[in-house]
């Protein structure tokens, strides 16, 4: 499980969490794991996003998820937030491919089944890219 990546805000959009995210990946499958799970804050937009381009889905979501907050005064404080858990199959081929698929959001965007089976045709014949 994938926890606590931060950029800091100065470095941020120049490609450093997307570079971190793929070594965490490439390093994971040395060492033998077949997918990687994260849990993120469902208002962290940045992040969520990033993943999802990354190939992650959604597979759960906590309401009242712990986390460690600062307060007003500088100290940390334990508090409750939303939180998302994602999943990437880092699994080679098809059947990676086919489990990282997010159905429901291909569906939202239009692709209808038709849209779905020709596009994971593509990827697994590697005419384009997963389109996550």
């Amino acid at each position: 499980m994938v926890a606590n990546l931060a950029v800091a805000s100065s470095a941020r959009r120049k490609g450093l969490a997307k570079a971190l995210m793929r070594a965490i990946e490439e390093e994971a499958k040395d060492w033998g794991f077949d997918e990687t799970v994260l849990v993120v804050e469902a208002s962290n937009k940045q992040a969520t996003s990033l993943y999802r381009k990354l190939g992650y889905k959604a597979v759960g979501f906590d309401s009242d998820a712990p986390n460690l907050r600062v307060d007003e005064n500088g100290k940390v404080v334990e508090a409750k937030v939303k939180a998302v858990t994602m999943r990437k199959s880092l699994k080679q081929g098809i059947a990676g491919t086919i489990e990282n698929l997010d159905i429901p959001a291909l569906l939202a965007k239009g692709a209808g089944a038709g849209g779905i089976a020709y596009l994971a045709s593509r990827v697994a014949d590697g005419s384009i890219e997963p389109p996550f």
